[in-house]
């Protein structure tokens, strides 16, 4: 009897190790993460000189933070955890208005990477 307890602790020990060694390959669900606005190739193609403030406000949505010595540029961004969640939306797009208020130019900025590193 006392020969079969120290292969009983053996045998038990190897089957919670090969459990605890499986579960080594499981990754953890990470959500996604989307931060800012998607601009969808078809809002950009809305996009025309003249437009009011008011209504770049409607058409794109309301931009984050205002740049304090330069009240005239607009910047919209958007990045993502995921490459394939709103692939074609820009990452990064640059607004300008004249002085009084009207849209003047407006570019996509090109990034290296528009994904968030978790």
């Amino acid at each position: 009897m006392s020969r079969k307890r120290p292969i009983l602790h053996l045998s038990w020990i190897a089957i919670l190790g090969l459990f605890l060694s499986g579960c080594g390959g499981i990754k953890p669900f990470k959500a996604p993460i989307a931060q800012g606005i998607v601009i969808e190739p078809a809002m950009l193609e809305e996009l025309q000189v003249g437009l009011s403030k008011q209504q770049v406000r409607s058409l794109l949505g309301p931009h984050y933070g205002q740049h304090p010595f330069r009240p005239h540029i607009w910047d919209y961004t958007y990045a993502t955890s995921q490459q394939n969640n709103h692939p074609d939306a820009a990452g990064h797009l640059r607004l300008e208005f004249d002085e009084q208020g009207f849209l003047s130019n407006w570019q996509v900025i090109k990034e290296q990477s528009r994904k968030i590193k978790l």
